[in-house]
């Protein structure tokens, strides 16, 4: 893969950082990979690099790329941790052992950060994560700290499941504009094609997640120093299953711009309390994957994992972020259908919804986490005993058996 030609423009009335990215060793098309602002926040676009090789390195390891060759200056720090977040992508990932690309780029002097001095931002979605951050950053940190959070960044391309409607983009950076003046920081859009080196939806999750976002940080070196990614998941049930991870995310920092993944000692259920005791942000709760960044449905598992902590919370009848919807054990036998993703934040909320006497709704969560776990049925109430009693001894057993008769 060669990235060629990194430079500063202006597109359609928009500043733009672009470079040409090239595959060399497999038949996918050449195309111009670009990071726009608005004329306001045109001078924090860096004309370097550095984002151009943390948004390509992904792609170009999982499409067996045997170079990424950089025309431009490079920091070698941020060299060295693309490598080793590549390094721990493809640990976690078997299926993937292609080799690593050998990254061929000048190494920098690393004159530092072109901002006059230290400033740290956010990437904003408008969801729990990085709503959360953002309190828990303003709850934390004086104003002077070097850490506090002068911007939010919301990026424009970064989903995979909704349609990505420029209208409904501008629409959420309008609404979100309360939060951003609440917590006194700067909302920066940022509309970025990077996605599309491959913007297959499994990539995306087990890879490329941090990959896209903290490529924009660095897009960013104009202005920012650090830039934040909000945890997915908590200590507890953190996995390597997820693009995001605070083995991977740190190693996309340069020199000018540090990279950090935040909170992860919050659970989201802790992340949820933050905002129900914070009003601008508990009314801009945007968590929706097939709407996002508009309206909440209310009725996916996101939205519903969202009220259910927002109820046994006590600050669902405040939060205007979702339409008014009856939550029941009927609806989440129906409509709670829980993955390997997303059946780590349910244990949780049962005392919770406990404590406020919803034992229906504690009856319907855990139909959907039998049900995620197969343990629906005889054969289901079978595996349930063993792994409540046996410690999952005869599941086990079973296992090994039939790899034996294989």
């Amino acid at each position: 893969m060669r990235i060629e030609e990194p430079k500063l423009s202006e597109h359609a009335g928009r500043p733009r950082v672009a470079a040409r990215v090239i595959w060399e060793d497999c038949d996918r098309p050449a195309m111009d990979v670009y990071f726009e602002t608005v004329s306001a926040f045109g001078d924090a676009l860096s004309g370097g690099a550095e984002a151009f090789l943390v948004g390509c390195a992904v792609p170009a390891q999982h499409h067996g790329e045997k170079r990424i060759l950089v025309d431009g200056d490079v920091c070698p720090e941020l060299i060295r941790g693309v490598v080793t977040a590549m390094s721990w992508l493809r640990h976690w990932n078997d299926e993937d052992a292609r080799p690593l690309p050998s990254i061929e780029a000048p190494r920098r002097s690393c004159p530092g950060s072109a901002a006059a001095r230290p400033r740290a931002g956010v990437l904003m979605s408008g969801g729990v994560d990085s709503l959360a951050a953002l309190r828990a950053n303003r709850l934390d940190l004086p104003p002077s700290h070097p850490g506090s959070f002068e911007d939010a960044v919301m990026v424009y391309g970064q989903n995979w499941e909704s349609d990505g409607r420029p209208e409904t983009f501008e629409a959420a950076m309008q609404a979100l504009s309360s939060v951003a003046s609440d917590a006194s920081v700067d909302l920066i859009p940022v509309y970025t094609n990077v996605r599309d080196l491959d913007n297959t939806p499994e990539l995306f999750k087990y890879k490329f997640n941090s990959a896209t976002i903290a490529s924009v940080g660095q897009a960013l070196a104009g202005r920012l120093t650090s830039a934040s990614i909000a945890s997915s998941y908590d200590i507890a049930t953190l996995h390597p299953r997820w693009g995001s991870h605070p083995l991977v995310d740190p190693h996309y920092s340069s020199c000018r711009v540090r990279t950090h993944h935040s909170d992860v000692a919050l659970s989201r259920f802790e992340k949820t309390k933050l905002l129900a005791g914070w009003g601008a942000g508990l009314s801009s709760i945007r968590v929706c994957p097939r709407n996002w960044p508009g309206s909440n449905c209310g009725r996916c598992e996101k939205c519903l994992r969202t009220m259910l902590a927002l109820l046994a919370l006590g600050a669902l009848g405040r939060c205007t972020a979702f339409p008014a919807v009856n939550l029941t054990e009927e609806l989440l036998r129906e409509s709670l259908v829980l993955n390997d993703m997303t059946a780590h934040f349910y244990p949780e909320l049962l005392s919770p919804l406990l404590a406020i006497g919803r034992r229906d709704l504690v009856r319907g969560v855990e139909y959907a986490m039998a049900r995620y776990r197969g343990e629906i049925g005889w054969r289901g109430a079978v595996k349930r005993f063993d792994r409540q009693h046996l410690n999952g001894t005869v599941f086990a057993l079973k296992t090994a058996l039939l790899g034996v008769v294989s």
